[in-house]
């Protein structure tokens, strides 16, 4: 491994990875791009609705930015969202898989979270504030 990358290199390094995919169901391929930590932000925004993130929004939200060929607009949304199943959810996994996302990332922060900001979410108690080892007492 060689030293340490000058704050230059950093900035022009070429990280996010591309690839073609096979979409049989449409007659052909596209090509798919990792996000970036932008375009990840971007896609969870646009996909929460009233502080909640819409599952099925966010795959096609994910979908489209993730696109490379041929080029999607976000009017392209609705027409995307009548698509079948299979094609769009193995895309979305390639997707999720060049941008350094597990598959089921999706499901887990759902699962985590049920009931949407300020929901019950069961948090184990501890032995007790002092012994946190944090330094609070």
């Amino acid at each position: 491994m060689g030293g340490y990358l000058t704050r230059d290199a950093l900035l022009v390094a070429a990280d996010l990875q591309e690839e073609d995919v096979d979409v049989p169901e449409w007659g052909g391929r596209i090509k798919v791009r990792g996000l970036s930590l932008g375009q990840y932000q971007d896609v969870q925004e646009k996909a929460t609705v009233g502080g909640v993130l819409d599952g099925r929004r966010y795959t096609v939200m994910l979908v489209m930015a993730g696109i490379v060929e041929p080029a999607l607009s976000d009017d392209d949304f609705e027409q995307l969202r009548g698509k079948a199943l299979a094609p769009i959810d193995r895309i979305a996994g390639r997707i999720m898989i060049l941008s350094g996302l597990a598959p089921g990332a999706l499901e887990d922060a759902e699962a985590t979270f049920p009931e949407g900001p300020g929901g019950d979410v069961p948090v184990p108690a501890g032995p007790g504030p002092a012994d946190d080892g944090g330094g609070a007492g």
